[in-house]
Formats: C-alpha cells, structure tokens, sequence
C-alpha cells in the first residue's frame, strides 16, 4: 500500500508544483499591491488566489478520475493490476491520495488566506471597521456574514468533503462505463447520468441530515448611528461539518462499491 501511495503521488507531482508556482505569482501581485498601495493590484492578487485555490482543488481531483480513466482502458496502465495488489488496495491509494492531497492543499490554501487577511488588516487601519459596517448593512437585509476562523474552517472541510465524494462519485461512474458498459452505445452518457444521479442522492442525505443551511435569528444593527432590530438568515454553524461526514460516509460506499466493481472485471 506504501508503495502504490508513492507512485500514485508522483504521477501528480508535476501538477501540484504547477499549482504551486501559479500560487505562487499571485501572491507575488497581491503582496506587491499591498506594498505600493495600489487597490487595483491588491484586487487582482485576491482574484487570482481565489482562482488559484479553487481551480487547484478542482483539478486535484479530476486528475485522479483521468488518472483511473487511464489505467482502466490503456494497456500500459492496466499492467498496475497485473501486481500483486487488490483492486482494493489499488483503489485505496488512489483515493487516499487523492484525499491527502486536497486537504493538504485546503489547509495551505486556508492558512495562507488567514495570512494574506492579517496583513491587509494591519496595512489598511480602517478595513476592519469598514467590513462590520458591511455586516450591518447585509443584516438589513436579512443576510448573515461570518468570517471568523472556526466557520470558514468548517465551510472548507464541508466543501473539500463534499468534492472528494464526488470524486468517487465519478470513480464509480467510470468503472461502469469501462466494465459494465465497455464498447456500448452512449455508455458514456449513461455513466454520466449515474454520476449525476449519485450526487443528487447524495445532497439530498446530506440535506436531511445536516438539516438547513440557514436559521433566522433577531439581531441589533446599527447603520449610520441608528440603530434597530432586523431578521437575519444565519448559516447554521454545523450544518458544514455535518454534511461533510455524510459526504464523507458516501466516499467509503462509493470506494467499496467501486473496488468491487473492478475486481469482478479482472476476475471474468
């Protein structure tokens, strides 16, 4: 298992240093705004990291599809299977990596976003009066606004849950297509449907499980010195940890559900 970890690690290492290095540009013009105090430029590095972060997680894990794609339906990677190793183990790393490596990203991504707010705080006194004034005004209309550390800790964990189970999601999707369905007609269309069947039983368990997103509460708002009572729709602070252990639980189902599928195919 150690050893299949490593190989599936280094068939994506190229990409994480490329994700890496773009990272890396775009905290360069997002530093470099900051210290010439151009707003501008500031704006266009948060952009960019934004997209940086996004892009690089979502990629993360479509290359672990393409990566099982491959090796299901190409003779040079279908000699993997050809090891002494179970579609179980075989699977399992892919997975596993996978995994790893989007919460490792998602941490990185996280802590430098931390980083990156501090900073702007300490350049710009002001930013942090003008962002409450920003709160009272959503809560006028009836939104909440939270940006402490421990919800957008739980936001990405629910997110980065949620986008591993779809991961193998598509995992199973595609061993469908490539066993089951190998050689039919619109077998790709069909897996596709699975998939999205899949993940639309999945958020619909999510849903009954973590409950709603959002719950009303009464909060004082002050804006422009006067002040008042308004209605506010708050997201609900497990309902992301919740959804992302439901997410979590259908990434197991779909794993063994996958691995199964595959080792049936070697054995006929």
């Amino acid at each position: 298992m150690k050893n299949l970890f490593k190989y599936e690690f280094r068939k994506t290492l190229f990409t994480k240093f490329v994700i890496l290095g773009i990272t890396l540009l775009a905290q360069l013009v997002y530093l470099f705004g900051i210290w010439q105090d151009k707003d501008g430029t500031v704006a266009t590095g948060c952009v960019l990291l934004f997209l940086a972060a996004v892009g690089g997680i979502m990629f993360i894990g479509l290359q672990s599809v393409l990566t099982l794609h491959r090796d299901m339906n190409t003779k040079q990677s279908y000699m993997l299977f050809m090891t002494p190793n179970s579609c179980y183990k075989i699977l399992g790393a892919k997975a596993l990596e996978n995994l790893l490596s989007m919460l490792i990203g998602g941490a990185f991504f996280f802590g430098l976003g931390v980083l990156d707010i501090s900073v702007l705080l300490r350049h710009y006194n002001q930013i942090d009066s003008i962002m409450d004034a920003m709160r009272d005004i959503l809560k006028m209309f009836g939104i909440g606004f939270n940006l402490d550390a421990g919800y957008m800790a739980s936001v990405c964990f629910g997110l980065l849950s949620s986008w591993f189970a779809a991961i193998t999601a598509a995992f199973l999707a595609d061993v469908i297509s490539s066993s089951l369905l190998n050689g039919k007609k619109f077998n790709l269309l069909i897996s596709f449907i699975i998939f999205v069947a899949l993940s639309y039983l999945m958020s619909k368990v999510s849903g009954a499980v973590a409950g709603d997103v959002t719950y009303k509460t009464t909060q004082m708002v002050q804006v422009m010195g006067v002040s008042g009572e308004a209605e506010v729709s708050d997201v609900a602070p497990w309902y992301f940890v919740k959804s992302g252990l439901v997410s979590l639980a259908f990434a197991g189902l779909f794993y063994v559900a996958t691995a199964e599928l595959m080792q049936r195919k070697l054995s006929v």
